[in-house]
């Protein structure tokens, strides 16, 4: 950390936050200091923000600092005060909204975020909504000009302003969430805020914990390389190619429901996976560090992912329903296992489609790890799975006695995971498996 305050560097380096403009680099400077000094720092801005970036390169040279910027905001070109820009500052353009949240999923969890590439309130609470759970437990979120400008034609369903909208998520601190079914994107920020404060129209906004980020298949060995380099905790051991064929079946659908698809079918690449140093939790949940793997989302096809023990915010973060949180957490120490647990664990017509269709891999699995068992879990006050499960792995030529049951109230630390992407997914595909 240099000697001069983050308003003093930034003044002599013509930042629009300094003090001979916006004035929030002493709230920002404040705010670390009381936090503790940064490790990562995130600044979305668009013109003018290199200079931002290097003022806090500056003040925080043992701190990586990566400004994200907008590439309808020109290249960058030097520094417009004509100083070296900081070795710990890096600069990332993104193209629109998915570019930046992919950008944002490969950076470290921030223990700053600054939110200013925008003017507008409707744009500024989208971010508000995608964004707020990139922050480690105990970073700032920060959003700039929080109050609605004259010439803002915006509208946003969330609130007139941004600081209509904080204030809200704050109202809904204490409220009580749904068991199940629908809740909201401020219900998460609310659920992870440890404090807000405020300076001028400057909100900074203190999680208390971070969100995951789903994950499809696709994306998932790429994006965690990306994240962790050789750290990645995956590893494609079996791909099947995607096709396409024509069903000759003639369907006739009754009642409500999803439309069933007839005629060409695209059934999607299928990989087995491993994984290493995963946390299961009962009913189809699995996470790596900030991520939800790709194994806990039954529908992988679906225009959105979801799962019932989660609540979106936005597109890809999630907030864990509190009831869905296990009491216990354990370290594993068993050996591999091959992932066969259901979001409706025990349901015999779940078992006996997503469950199943999962099997396809296990030979080539076990061949990898020959003391290979199967995972299964239970619901809260359950002690078993259903004896068809077992009778199913039987059939399957399993030893039902080698089948791990795990507690519907205990979270495992697996050292060695093994999953594989279904054959079946309603109403989408079905694999015709090998003929």
């Amino acid at each position: 950390m240099t000697g001069d305050a983050l308003d003093q560097i930034g003044r002599r380096r013509g930042a629009r936050q300094s003090s001979d403009g916006d004035d929030y680099l002493t709230a920002y400077e404040a705010a670390l200091t009381r936090a503790g000094p940064p490790s990562v720092i995130v600044l979305v801005l668009a013109d003018g923000g290199l200079a931002t970036a290097c003022t806090f390169g500056e003040r925080w040279p043992e701190a990586e600092v990566h400004l994200l910027r907008p590439r309808s905001a020109g290249e960058v070109v030097g520094v417009a005060t004509g100083q070296d820009r900081p070795a710990n500052v890096h600069v990332h353009a993104f193209a629109g909204p998915r570019e930046r949240r992919d950008l944002q999923a490969v950076l470290p969890r921030p223990d700053l975020l600054v939110e200013a590439f925008v003017s507008e309130t409707a744009p500024k609470v989208t971010a508000l909504r995608q964004m707020h759970g990139y922050v480690r437990a105990g970073g700032i979120y920060a959003v700039e000009g929080i109050d609605r400008d004259p010439g803002d034609r915006t509208e946003s369903d969330a609130g007139p302003s941004v600081r209509a909208v904080v204030e809200d998520v704050v109202a809904r601190a204490d409220r009580r969430l749904p068991k199940r079914g629908w809740a909201t994107w401020q219900d998460t920020v609310a659920r992870t805020l440890a404090t807000v404060t405020y300076h001028q129209d400057l909100a900074l906004l203190t999680k208390s914990e971070p969100l995951l980020r789903m994950l499809r298949t696709a994306e998932t060995e790429p994006l965690l390389t990306a994240r962790y380099g050789d750290d990645s905790p995956v590893e494609t051991l079996l791909t099947h190619d995607r096709y396409t064929f024509t069903s000759r079946a003639s369907i006739t659908s009754e009642g409500e429901g999803p439309a069933v698809l007839g005629g060409e079918l695209t059934v999607p690449a299928r990989q087995l996976r491993a994984y290493a140093d995963v946390v299961t939790y009962p009913r189809q949940l699995v996470s790596y560090g900030d991520f939800w793997l790709p194994d806990t989302f039954r529908h992988q096809q679906a225009a959105h992912l979801g799962h019932h023990g989660l609540i979106r915010s936005g597109d890809r973060l999630t907030y864990m329903r509190p009831r869905w949180r296990p009491s216990v957490r354990r370290r594993w120490d068993g050996g591999p296992l091959f992932y066969l647990d259901s979001e409706f664990a025990g349901h015999f017509g779940h078992v006996t489609t997503e469950v199943v269709s999962r099997l396809w891999a296990w030979d080539a699995a076990r061949a990898a790890h020959p003391d290979l068992r199967p995972l299964m879990s239970v619901r809260p006050g359950q002690t078993d799975v259903p004896a068809f499960a077992r009778e199913i792995l039987a059939g399957f030529g399993i030893d039902p006695g080698s089948l791990v049951v795990q507690s519907g109230d205990e979270a495992l630390e697996v050292p060695v995971l093994l999953a594989a992407d279904p054959q079946f997914e309603n109403p989408r595909y079905a694999d015709l498996g090998d003929e």
